[in-house]
């Protein structure tokens, strides 16, 4: 069996999915295994992979029996995996030929229960030039812990940690031990949910500051900022990531490790419910969705964690006017909060 595992969901990808596969390969570490789960694809996709698979050993392919989405996509793969260990990339991603090379150094000294690594934005523009750039979230330093106190988790919650499954070794019998999943009910922050359960079973880590993992986005992402929220409840998701980050934060309490940080991202998933209707100028949506908001005790209870300083200038006046019923006003500030974040 080989050591490690790459998961590759893949759906309508025939014209990037080729990149995303050529980094595999040359890979200068070789004891790999890569399953290409096809989410029923209606392109060329599947039967790319296919082609790959039969060219390649080292690749698989499994088909969805129907389309479901990405969760459940990388839930299959996760079951049709032999790697002691495992990671994702994404189709439309590719990542530095000495990855797994570099992942292998780290194991030989310790094994890990989590490896994290940074990552470049591969950032697309309409006149197809491409800017690559390191994310801000990247650590500044290299850090191996075994046994993680406050510091230590708050350091790795300063990086991509939580935000992306794509720059992560996880351990399989671990996800498999406890049962772990990707929800598939939800639209977005579906890796944040998964990283906060598997970080419950985490002793050990090791944090690499160099990006090896290259995300392409697209300069302008103000249509895919909807995505699917309008298919579930309001709300539905940010309250699945405040519960994420309430659950996450008691069990390191239980073990004295303080760590208020993590309530930063359930404050982030309630933002990221509102914003789409802030980046088209629909002030009257905007409204609606704030009243709503402002109605919400798991929102009320985020602003009651948040710690950092950047934030604490802000929960006051938001907790006065939710308490005070001021829709308008609290709609107003938040309008205003959106136009400096984003312009």
């Amino acid at each position: 069996m080989p050591k490690y595992s790459i998961i590759v969901p893949v759906y309508n990808m025939e014209k990037l999915l080729p990149k995303c596969v050529e980094s595999i390969k040359a890979q200068t570490y070789e004891d790999f295994e890569v399953a290409l789960v096809d989410d029923c694809s209606t392109d060329n996709s599947y039967k790319m992979c296919c082609e790959i698979a039969a060219g390649d050993s080292r690749f698989k392919v499994v088909k969805q029996d129907k389309n479901r989405g990405l969760s459940s996509t990388r839930n299959l793969g996760m079951k049709n995996i032999t790697g002691d260990y495992f990671t994702f990339i994404d189709p439309d991603d590719y990542v530095e030929n000495n990855l797994l090379e570099e992942i292998e150094k780290k194991q030989k000294f310790s094994e890990y229960e989590l490896i994290t690594w940074g990552m470049y934005y591969d950032v697309v523009y309409p006149d197809g030039k491409i800017n690559i750039e390191e994310s801000n979230l990247n650590s500044n330093a290299d850090k191996d812990v075994v046994n993680p106190v406050s510091e230590d988790w708050r350091h790795l919650c300063m990086d991509t940690f939580f935000a992306s499954t794509c720059n992560k070794l996880y351990r399989t019998d671990i996800v498999r031990k406890n049962g772990l999943l990707f929800d598939t009910e939800c639209v977005d922050f579906e890796d944040f949910i998964f990283n906060s359960q598997y970080a419950e079973f985490v002793n050990s880590f090791s944090i690499l500051k160099t990006p090896f993992y290259h995300y392409r986005m697209m300069s302008e992402q103000v249509a895919p900022l909807k995505r699917r929220w309008a298919t579930v409840k309001r709300f539905y998701v940010s309250d699945k990531v405040y519960n994420a980050c309430f659950k996450f934060k008691k069990m390191l309490e239980s073990r004295g490790i303080f760590l208020d940080d993590i309530m930063k991202y359930a404050y982030k998933a309630y933002m990221n419910e509102i914003e789409y209707e802030y980046r088209i100028g629909d002030k009257k949506s905007f409204r609606k969705e704030v009243g709503e908001l402002i109605k919400n005790r798991n929102f009320y209870a985020t602003l009651n964690a948040l710690k950092q300083r950047e934030l604490k200038k802000l929960v006051i006046p938001m907790k006065i006017l939710i308490l005070s019923q001021q829709s308008n006003l609290f709609s107003e500030l938040l309008w205003r909060v959106e136009k400096r974040n984003l312009g």
